[in-house]
């Protein structure tokens, strides 16, 4: 996913933290259109380049937990490891215990000099998540900021 190409998530109202709309044809666009509204919220996307990639994969018995875990990999790997990205590709799948995601993510290591920071994102949360899965997919949710 490309910052430059016409943004596929709105950020809605919310007094107190950051409420997301993504959209995709399908539920593995939504899930990268999600995860890119969550990184636009905290870093200037086109100060990004992606000189990298990562394999990352997380489980969910529902989309509502594979998503918030999803979520929460990224945030995680951004605060910890001091990684930005901003190109996501997602494939999700079924199993026995409910869904696996499997991604490649694109992007860097922070750069205080090079990347302009905007938000500090504490936790996605459950409160207001919603997944509409017709006639095209909506994801909704809520970070706690």
């Amino acid at each position: 996913m490309n910052s430059k190409k016409k943004k596929k998530y709105i950020f809605l109202d919310h007094k107190t933290d950051a409420f997301i709309e993504s959209y995709g044809d399908d539920i593995n666009e939504a899930f990268e259109n999600a995860t890119l509204a969550m990184m636009d919220l905290m870093i200037d996307l086109d100060s990004i380049d992606i000189v990298y990639e990562e394999l990352i994969n997380v489980v969910g018995g529902d989309y509502e937990k594979l998503l918030y875990n999803w979520l929460e990999s990224i945030l995680l790997k951004s605060c910890i490891d001091q990684v930005l990205f901003k190109s996501f590709h997602v494939k999700i799948s079924e199993n026995a215990n409910g869904f696996i995601l499997k991604s490649t993510v694109g992007g860097e290591k922070l750069n205080y000099n090079k990347h302009k920071l905007k938000i500090e994102i504490k936790s996605p949360t459950y409160h207001e998540m919603k997944i509409i899965l017709k006639p095209h997919v909506t994801v909704r949710y809520l970070l706690d900021l």
